[in-house]
């Protein structure tokens, strides 16, 4: 053997311990899919339920041809090894044996029953994990997939301002909310909505995932931002003589009802500045 090919012995030989993870990159047609293969094998010979391993892609196609590696390997050892057969053929056959030999003591019965292999698209496997919530959660009994979930997020949306509007009849942030949207219930739906197929970004933002709380410093600076620009802006329209001297009125006003809404325009100094304490 040559010092290359004991190489790739040897790392295929690590690739497949259970006890590691690994990264495997190489070019197609060198054998990824067998060696994916044997590693499973190896774990259906360790593990005290099959359901306890999972093998993920990303197509059907390709859980469909990892499926049929898997259930083939064991089908063969039915019958003797051929001949010719290689190192690797020899290998993947050992592994099947004790993966048999470790269902025959436990009672999975793989050859019957192949559906116990969880290899599947990453979409099958949320939907196997969605039929499998508790009767708490409301789920129902059929989950579907759908290639387009935006009206379940719209009905999502509209049923939780719904309930916000009853739990927040006697005034609240909701109230506060809906007064900025001109009390539309539609337009805050359409917000939550769009929220909801973006929940990737701000989701892990919100549970603060990262700790010490830099994801919200960070989004409270975002929103500084934000606000300054904003201010920035109505500033440079203010700044007129024409609306100066109204917004000068309103503060000479202002300075003489402390207790009215134009109370926090009674400050000296001119126009209000542009940060977000403006």
């Amino acid at each position: 053997m040559t010092d290359l090919a004991r190489l790739d012995s040897e790392a295929r030989a690590d690739a497949i311990r259970p006890d590691a993870s690994f990264i495997v990159q190489a070019p197609a047609g060198s054998g990824k899919t067998s060696l994916l293969t044997q590693r499973f094998l190896r774990l259906l010979g360790e593990v005290e339920q099959p359901e306890e391993i999972i093998a993920i892609t990303f197509t059907r196609k390709a859980a469909a041809e990892m499926r049929h590696r898997v259930t083939a390997a064991l089908a063969a050892t039915c019958g003797p090894l051929p001949a010719d057969a290689g190192e690797h053929e020899r290998r993947t056959r050992e592994l099947a044996l004790q993966a048999l030999d470790n269902g025959r003591r436990r009672g999975w019965d793989l050859v019957r029953q192949p559906s116990r292999l969880h290899i599947q698209t990453i979409d099958g496997l949320n939907h196997w994990l969605a039929g499998r919530l508790p009767l708490a959660a409301r789920l129902g009994l059929s989950p579907q997939l759908l290639d387009d979930a935006r009206l379940l997020y719209a009905e999502a949306a509209r049923r939780f301002v719904a309930r916000l509007e009853d739990e927040d009849a006697a005034g609240g942030p909701i109230t506060h909310l809906a007064r900025l949207l001109n009390h539309d219930p539609a337009a805050l739906e359409g917000l939550l909505a769009d929220m909801l197929g973006r929940r990737e970004i701000w989701l892990p933002k919100l549970l603060d995932l990262g700790g010490a709380g830099e994801a919200r410093l960070g989004m409270e600076r975002l929103l500084a931002a934000a606000c300054q620009s904003a201010l920035a802006r109505i500033r440079a329209v203010l700044d007129v003589p024409g609306f100066r001297s109204i917004v000068l009125r309103l503060r000479a006003a202002a300075a003489q009802d402390p207790d009215g809404p134009l109370a926090p325009l009674a400050t000296p100094g001119g126009l209000p500045g542009t940060g977000p304490g403006d």
